[in-house]
């Protein structure tokens, strides 16, 4: 019923993105065959790093699970993230972190340039992380326009680089090096890498330290980065 209507959405709309914010059944034993039905016909599928381990896990990609779960990191993340999108052939993929947003689009990626992708990214954990400091319902013009600034986390910064030297070092060592366009200075002032099949994007964010308000903010995220980013 679920794959029908989801079809005859996208046969009304061509041009409309399906997003597939994963909550972990509470019917393990069908996960699977629903996870690889719904990916057909969604085109985006956002997630956190722990659902991401459990979701690789249940297709059988446990080293890479495995990987994830001992050395957490954007790289690690980025990895995992690239096994699952191979398994489900999502274009667009996102995973919250604490402290920073890891992104992979599938090429080619004509919806919107790669770098609105970005910036609507930056937007959502602006708004996100406003929510989470002020325990809004509701985020308003005015409550943005007045809004303090927000610091980015250590945290996320520190990943950038992370990643940075792990890519670099899987690029000097495999044939992606002839396949990808990869410069420095260029990926640390822009947070986007090209590679081979797919872009990826690794955006810091702001820690809140006390926040007023944590449930549904990964919701809230996912919504205001499709919103920002297809608006």
């Amino acid at each position: 019923l679920i794959e029908a209507q989801l079809a005859a959405l996208k046969k009304k709309n061509k041009k409309l993105l399906l997003h597939f914010e994963y909550v972990p059944p509470a019917h393990k034993d069908v996960e699977k065959k629903l996870l690889l039905s719904l990916c057909k016909h969604v085109d985006s599928m956002g997630l956190n790093e722990t659902e991401l381990i459990e979701v690789l896990k249940m297709l059988g990609k446990h080293s890479e699970a495995e990987f994830l779960r001992k050395h957490e990191s954007a790289y690690s993340i980025c990895q995992g993230m690239r096994k699952l999108m191979a398994v489900t052939g999502l274009k667009r993929l996102q995973v919250h972190d604490l402290g920073f947003h890891t992104i992979l689009l599938k090429k080619p990626y004509n919806a919107v340039s790669v770098e609105q992708v970005r910036d609507a990214c930056v937007y959502a954990s602006f708004i996100t992380s406003l929510k989470a400091r002020l325990g809004l319902h509701f985020v308003s013009s005015k409550d943005v326009e007045s809004a303090e600034p927000f610091t980015v986390s250590e945290t996320g910064l520190n990943q950038i680089s992370i990643f940075e030297s792990a890519i670099a070092k899987e690029l000097m060592t495999s044939r992606q090096v002839k396949h990808s366009s990869f410069d420095r200075r260029t990926y640390f002032a822009e947070g986007i890498l090209e590679l081979k099949d797919v872009f990826v994007i690794i955006v810091p964010s702001p820690i809140v330290p006390v926040p007023k308000l944590t449930v549904g903010l990964g919701d809230v995220f996912s919504s205001t980065f499709l919103a920002a980013e297809r608006g």
